[in-house]
């Protein structure tokens, strides 16, 4: 099984957990866009909470090191 049959499952599953949304919305086209919304939330948040603090201990090691607190590192 390839990538693009995976990703063409997961795209189908997504747009069928959609469409309760959808229905109850009036949302037509929602359900052919909610993976990608899906996937922009995703990539988000890794980026927030996996990427961003790794680029920062690496470009800013003193500064990003002397912050105190979760709520200091996420405002950083």
């Amino acid at each position: 099984m390839g990538l693009r049959t995976v990703l063409h499952s997961v795209n189908e599953f997504l747009q069928n957990l959609s469409t309760p949304f959808v229905k109850t919305l009036d949302l037509p086209h929602l359900r052919t866009h909610f993976p990608l919304l899906v996937y922009s939330a995703l990539g988000f948040t890794v980026t927030h909470v996996v990427v961003a603090p790794l680029l920062s201990k690496w470009i800013a090691p003193v500064s990003y090191g002397q912050l105190k607190g979760r709520k200091a590192r996420n405002n950083w």
